[in-house]
């Protein structure tokens, strides 16, 4: 079974294929492009079934990242996901971007709580705690608020706002293992292909309001129109 792994929630755009029955990357690719993921996705995914001499009908399964992260950028992933999946009539999974950081690690950190923590600007992190089988759930944290979101016990964090929680907790037994701004592709897929439950459509995970706002002060008000206004008679 051959598995399709997609990420565009931060500003890398990746992909990989997973051979789940053999336990094999078959291919991976991935470009740091800041922005522009509806451009470059599709082609980045043709030239992966290229290099491994696949097409998408060889595809058995499909897992996307579901955020936090960029709001059009997972959008576009998810888009991406759930039109492949209907099209070549397979399963598809979302990821959440915290897991797939937290299982990464939890390859070599065998012991102890992960805190996961990404920055996400204006004064608040995207955090979320991974203590053995259980989870804290993602939150959306104001940055003075990380020391009581924090486990009790000594952990590792990881992600991009590793440093701010580490000085903003005042506590020494905090060991950072990652600064990483984005999942690691080959996470996602290992992550995905532990997965049993594909019977829920993947949807984006929004921790906050998205910062685009409706231009209220341009609109124009209503006036009727005479019937001699529409005839060109005023």
């Amino acid at each position: 079974m051959l598995l399709l792994a997609l990420d565009t929630s931060a500003n890398l755009c990746s992909a990989a294929v997973f051979d789940s029955a053999n336990n094999r990357f078959v291919g991976r690719k991935s470009d740091d492009i800041g922005r522009g993921h509806a451009e470059r996705l599709m082609g980045l995914l043709q030239e992966l079934l290229d290099d491994g001499q696949l097409v998408y009908e060889d595809i058995g399964r499909i897992a996307v990242t579901i955020g936090p992260g960029s709001f059009t950028g997972i959008r576009v992933g998810i888009a991406a996901a759930r039109g492949l999946a209907f099209g070549l009539d397979v399963p598809v999974v979302g990821i959440g971007v915290l897991d797939a950081i937290a299982f990464q690690h939890r390859q070599v950190h065998h012991d102890g709580p992960i805190v996961v923590a990404m920055d996400a600007k204006r004064d608040e992190i995207f955090l979320q705690v991974f203590d053995g089988g259980s989870s804290s759930g993602p939150a959306n944290v104001a940055i003075a608020d990380i020391a009581a979101n924090m486990p009790l016990s000594t952990c590792n964090i990881a992600g991009s706002a590793a440093d701010i929680v580490a000085a903003q907790s005042g506590r020494t037994d905090i060991h950072i293992i990652s600064r990483q701004s984005a999942a690691d592709i080959d996470a996602v897929a290992g992550l995905a292909s532990h997965n049993r439950d594909w019977n829920e459509k993947p949807k984006p995970l929004y921790l906050r309001k998205a910062d685009a706002k409706p231009q209220l002060d341009f609109a124009v008000a209503y006036k009727a129109v005479s019937s001699k206004q529409e005839n060109g008679r005023f």
